[in-house]
């Protein structure tokens, strides 16, 4: 996580640099604050407590039945609702705590925001004498397949646009760098990452699967199945595991 954070935050800044214009001008819109994202800042320090353990217990409980095995003749279903107000509250709480590099690479006071049209991120970003205000808009979905889907919307710095393209170009490597099951593709202009959530999230005994991803009017609904493998295939899953491991270790042994 630590290696991401801190190669998202060189992507960010070099795009910053390329995308810079001088003069006061720029600067102001640089460093304009979307209306929500404003909101979100002026939150009590309280309420972002309380908001933000009410997220950790939230995903401890999905997570804990997520991870319950399923009965062998039959699926075991599994759903949550958070909101952003829970997400900020852990973001202004337990970010810098959990993840101190993201602020060591100037990445500050991040928010989240959920409506009808998808999920909009928005950060200080503060390196040297680089100031701005970034903001990414995106919109997750399920495919017919099974996998997550986000179509990358929109980036900005202020009220400056970003090239939505050249940000996905830039962050393939850090996805790939990551080992994550994920693959991109591009249509009528819009960036799409698709991530193979049944092999992320799946073990050798449990196949873990999402049946439905909604947002909007500051929720995120999720919810999945946890199926149990048939013995023969979970023995296949586990063998091949082992001889990928395998080859790490011998591969590390001869280096």
């Amino acid at each position: 996580m630590s290696k991401w954070l801190r190669r998202s935050a060189v992507v960010l800044g070099a795009l910053l640099l390329v995308n810079c214009l001088v003069g006061a001008g720029f600067y102001r819109a640089a460093t304009s604050l979307p209306p929500e994202y404003q909101a979100a800042l002026q939150v009590e320090p309280e309420q972002l407590e309380e908001d933000g353990q009410e997220l950790e217990s939230q995903l401890s409980a999905l997570y804990s039945e997520a991870q319950r095995k399923a009965d062998p003749e039959a699926s075991q279903g599994w759903e949550a609702a958070v909101t952003d107000n829970q997400i900020n509250g852990w973001l202004a709480t337990r970010l810098n705590e959990e993840f101190p590099e993201a602020h060591k690479q100037g990445v500050i006071d991040p928010r989240v925001v959920f409506t009808e049209e998808g999920l909009t991120l928005a950060f200080r970003i503060e390196r040297s004498a680089l100031q701005a205000v970034v903001t990414f808009r995106v919109a997750p979905y399920l495919t017919e397949e099974g996998e997550l889907g986000i179509d990358f919307a929109e980036a900005r710095v202020g009220k400056v646009p970003l090239p939505v393209g050249r940000i996905v170009e830039l962050s393939r490597a850090v996805f790939t760098d990551a080992g994550l099951p994920i693959r991109w593709s591009e249509s009528d202009n819009t960036h799409t990452m698709l991530i193979d959530f049944e092999k992320l999230a799946s073990d050798p005994i449990s196949l873990r699967s999402l049946s439905a991803i909604e947002y909007g009017d500051g929720t995120l609904y999720i919810a999945g199945k946890t199926e149990r493998r048939g013995p023969k295939l979970a023995q296949r899953v586990t063998q091949k595991a082992t001889d990928q491991a395998g080859k790490v270790r011998v591969t590390t042994e001869d280096r």
